[in-house]
């Protein structure tokens, strides 16, 4: 299967490439449609032998058939790329038949066609004829040695060992709490129903072992007549064929019975009342038929009173189950890992303490992943000596099995899952990413396929269902304060910086490390040499450089679709004919190092797609850029001696993201709406009216296919003849900032021009705008922003950002019918805020006031239904909080910080006192809202999150995650460092 996995995906993209190059006229006209044709026999050969091979498990998976196979279709898929971008280069070859192009190559006027051969067929073909057969010959030998390896590799499809629910153990505080929410859930839960809950989280990480917990738990076994344990193995074909252990009653002794029939369970349960409970265990469930059959049986359909509790790796799985309840399993903490570490080897506490630094390295190899602490310490039991603790921990087998454990969830991935995991090779064990960063390198590569959905919105799909998997995990640093609310530091408010971080464990690494190393490198240039030694073909390169040029082995250059620097700051520049080396990449990433210029002869990287040269001194692009005709990315954030860009770069046909450094560039060339393709475009400086080569906001009507834009110096337009975002009807995130969006109130009313409402009035969005974030703009609100226009105005709101708001008054935002997110900051002329500001907004959760410097009272009488955080912060001059707080009872989080004259006031400390009555409540699953902005498998408090699709999630008060959340209602006091004042803070 894993042979599959890596070869498959390749040979249907390149299968589709080649039927639709088949369908080319030019092709005729090169000659080589019979090598096509001839070659697309032999793709068809191959392609039925990797769909019939789709239940083999590999015995070796580094077998040299595979790497062949792989290596046909990386060069296979180069030609058809430099076919189809020679066709776009010559487009008048396709302005006449073949009779008429033929005739053109008749020897009376070869003079004038110096690419044609003396038999009239261009030499491009004659080119790729020759390298077509050529591939042809190796698919030939590639297939028949493949056929011969196939009779040797085994069936063994299903590896999974059966489980029962005998108790265990389990380790920390805080996963025991869980256990006793997860408990309470169940138990509470009154609804004559069938009710499923789901237990989430990778391989290893402890789901079943928490299932057994519940499932042995003296609560549930006193209210549950009936307690039934079925273990799902991985080839699962129908529930006749399950281990089953059935318990009656508290305390009774199991009964094991490992081919238990629907009919023979049911007359067991015959044996209780119907409208007794029924507790049903599903463990290690990976696909949903096993539910839809249990629910259809006669013990379902009879009995309402039942509770399923599933434990799976896919969170997906989990919702299309219909769960009531997602309880997402966390890695243990440090000491919890130690704990059971100490547990497994057979140490007594007072023993350990030696051990506890190596111990500390150890499960931290171990990712603090439990199944991975256990195998370690079955290795190290009765072992009390620390050479041999340090031997085990440098070494390559003690995690042996655990390793194996995680390939067979990685088999399971999709087949464009796997190649997209594979990709984070490139990049360090935990490594934090944002989803666009990864998503981008994804489409680049070619790996997300193109259908009637963008393929961004694809590439987002695929993460998503990774995070699902539990592929990737949130970066506990950014988790729970990044969903809840934003932790933006800086006034300039970035397209990703609001978004949630992501890693790969070090041990998921590894997996995705042993699938493709022999086509990815990580490492610095003298390990690149070593691995070259070794006879590795590239594909793909991250390098960190130490030299001051970029310069790479000859042995990479021919077939290197990747290259991405890190580390490397000392880079100065780039080999005058690199480029010219590499025919075949597609990813150039520089960022980050101390480039100031590229050469001319990146004109020559023909299939580029995403060129990254961020956070670097450039000073200026090559003109000649504009050859760069599959340019998809280019990103020139942090670029801050970049002033200018070049005309050619409107060339660009099909640049789909361009993020430009507002505070360098002056303006952007005229010519930017002959960029149709443009989905993403950050950073789009308005230039002095004077400026005759600067793009104008009107050139903006015809990006079509905008979904971000970011528009700076607003001030400086020419107020547009027509309105110019409402035809953009893709757009959903729109940011509005004056070029002195920073300054203080003084600064700024001495320099917007009183023109500013105009151009406003002519920047009124389209109904399709999601998100809005407004900067310095206006002394008074454009009419789009008036009370009788808002809700025609954003039909689809959810999110809204203002800072450095000019006007005396607030506009009345709670008539925005889907308002989630608001957040006001710096503005200072605000002396009283009005009940309409939000008051009686049906949709709003998060509400956040930042520096409101001259803010005394606050009018709210109508409730906020669901409001659940709330930030007020640097508002000194703030006397008392409204009552119609009060009214909030789905407020879960508060933070008032800086706000000295609030500390007296009767309704602050009333509200305060209601969210602590109600973290002390029991919670009843039929309670809780199910909203949230995010949907998320991190953790949280030990009060219960919501996820977007109305699912609970069970937080964990881990110890590593304790920096970033907090759990528990408390005050802090906490002296300013710049004032002596105090702060106080109220959080839940």
């Amino acid at each position: 299967m894993a042979i599959v996995a890596r070869v498959d995906p390749f040979f249907w993209r390149l299968f589709d490439a080649l039927v639709g190059l088949l369908k080319e006229e030019v092709v005729h006209v090169w000659g080589i449609k019979g090598n096509l044709e001839k070659l697309k026999g032999n793709l068809d050969k191959t392609k039925a032998l990797l769909q019939d091979s789709e239940s083999w498990i590999e015995q070796e998976f580094k077998s040299l058939w595979v790497r062949d196979l792989q290596n046909f279709a990386y060069d296979a898929e180069d030609i058809m790329e430099l076919c189809l971008i020679h066709r776009d280069e010559h487009p008048l070859v396709l302005q006449h038949n073949i009779r008429s192009v033929l005739c053109c190559f008749s020897s009376s006027s070869l003079r004038c066609f110096p690419c044609t051969s003396f038999t009239g067929q261009p030499l491009f073909g004659i080119e790729m004829g020759k390298k077509l057969e050529q591939l042809d010959n190796n698919l030939e030998q590639i297939y028949t040695n493949g056929a011969q390896q196939v009779r040797k590799i085994r069936d063994n499809n299903d590896k999974g060992k059966s489980t029962d629910p005998y108790p265990t153990v389990l380790v920390g505080e805080h996963i025991k709490e869980s256990k006793n929410s997860l408990v309470n859930s169940i138990v509470e839960e009154t609804r004559n129903q069938l009710q499923v809950f789901a237990i989430v989280g990778m391989t290893g990480i402890g789901k079943t072992s928490l299932a057994k917990a519940i499932f042995n738990n003296e609560t549930i076994s006193r209210c549950f007549a009936i307690r039934v344990w079925l273990y799902v193995p991985q080839s699962y074909s129908n529930l006749e064929a399950l281990d089953t252990m059935v318990i009656f009653g508290p305390g009774k002794d199991y009964k094991a019975v490992k081919t238990l029939s629907s009919a023979e369970l049911y007359s067991l349960m015959n044996q209780v009342r119907p409208d007794e409970p029924v507790l049903i265990v599903l463990d290690n469930v990976h696909r949903a038929e096993v539910y839809r059959q249990l629910r259809e049986t006669t013990i379902c359909i009879e009995r309402s009173n039942i509770r399923i509790i599933v434990t799976t790796r896919n969170r997906a799985l989990a919702r299309e189950m219909g769960a009531e309840l997602i309880y997402n399993v966390p890695n243990l903490s440090i000491m919890d890992s130690l704990e059971l570490l100490r547990r497994e080897v057979g140490m007594e506490r007072d023993q350990i303490k030696e051990f506890e630094n190596i111990g500390k390295q150890i499960v931290s190899r171990c990712d603090f992943l439990p199944l991975a602490v256990e195998k370690i310490g079955m290795k190290l039991r009765n072992e009390k000596s620390k050479e041999h603790w340090k031997d085990v921990l440098q070494s390559n087998d003690a995690l042996k099995n655990v390793m194996e454990e995680l390939e067979l969830s990685y088999i399971e991935l999709k087949r464009p899952l796997k190649r997209c995991f594979n990709y984070f090779c490139l990049f360090p064990p935990n490594f934090s990413f944002y989803t666009d960063k990864i998503t981008r390198l994804w489409i680049a590569e070619g790996f997300i396929k193109q259908n009637n959905i963008a393929m961004e919105k694809s590439a987002e799909c695929y993460f998503k269902e990774l995070v699902d998997k539990s592929f990737l995990q949130a970066d506990c640093c950014e988790t729970a304060e990044c969903y809840f609310k934003e932790l933006v530091n800086r006034s300039s408010l970035r397209a990703d910086c609001c978004k949630t971080k992501f890693k790969v464990k070090s041990l998921l690494h590894a997996t995705a490390m042993s699938q493709i190393n022999h086509e990815n490198f990580y490492g610095d240039m003298d390990q690149l040499d070593l691995a070259l030694r070794s006879g590795m073909k590239l594909r793909r390169l991250s390098l960190a450089c130490n030299s001051m040029v970029i310069n790479l082995p000859k042995e990479v250059r021919s077939c290197l679709r990747t290259l991405l620097l890190f580390n490397s700051p000392k880079v100065r520049r780039v080999e005058d004919d690199l480029f010219n080396k590499l025919p075949h990449l597609r990813i150039l990433d520089i960022s980050f190092t101390s480039i100031e210029s590229l050469p001319e002869s990146i004109q020559n990287l023909k299939l580029l797609k995403h060129l990254d040269l961020s956070h670097t001194p450039i000073v200026s692009l090559p003109e000649r850029i504009g050859d760069l005709k599959d340019l998809q990315f280019l990103n020139l954030i942090a670029c801050r001696l970049l002033h200018s860009l070049p005309g050619g770069i409107t060339k660009l046909c099909k640049l789909g993201v361009l993020a430009v450094e507002e505070k360098s560039v002056t303006h952007l060339p005229k010519g930017m709406g002959e960029m149709k393709l443009l989905s993403h475009l950050q950073g789009y400086v308005v230039a002095d009216n004077y400026a005759q080569h600067s793009s104008s906001l009107m050139e903006l009507t015809s990006l079509s296919q905008l979904t971000f834009l970011s528009l700076f110096h607003l001030e400086k337009a020419s107020t547009p003849t027509d309105q110019v975002l409402n035809k953009l009807t893709h757009l959903s995130n729109l940011q509005l900032h004056c070029s002195d969006y920073q300054s203080s109130p003084h600064q700024l009313s001495q320099q917007t021009p009183h023109e500013s409402r105009e151009i406003y009035e002519k920047l009124c969005p389209p109904d399709s705008l999601e998100e809005l974030t407004i900067s310095s703009c206006c002394f008074f609100p454009p009419s789009w922003m008036e009370k009788k226009n808002l809700k025609t105005s954003f039909p689809n709101l959810t999110k809204l950002v203002i800072t450095s708001w000019t006007s005396h008054q607030l506009p009345p935002l709670g008539q925005i019918p889907k308002l989630q997110y608001l957040r006001i900051e710096g503005a200072h002329n605000v002396e009283f805020i009005e009940d309409e500001f939000v008051g009686g907004c049906p949709t709003l959760e998060s509400l956040i006031l930042h520096r409101l410097s001259n803010w005394r009272e606050w009018d709210m009488n109508a409730s906020l239904p669901q409001l659940k955080y709330l930030e007020i912060a640097h508002c000194p001059q703030l006397m008392a909080l409204p009552g119609g707080l009060m009214l909030c009872t789905a407020l879960e989080k508060m933070e008032i910080f800086l706000c000295s004259a609030l500390r007296h006031d009767q309704n602050y400390n009333a509200v305060r006192q209601a969210i602590l009555r109600k973290k002390e409540r029991p919670q009843r699953l039929k309670d809780l809202v199910a909203s949230s902005n995010a949907e998320t498998s991190t953790t949280g408090g030990s009060k219960a999150q919501i996820s977007a699709n109305g699912e609970e999630i069970l937080p964990y008060q881990g110890e590593e995650t304790s920096s970033c959340t907090q759990h528990t209602l408390h005050e802090t006091k906490k002296a300013s460092t710049s004032a002596g004042s105090e702060r106080k803070a109220e959080t839940d």
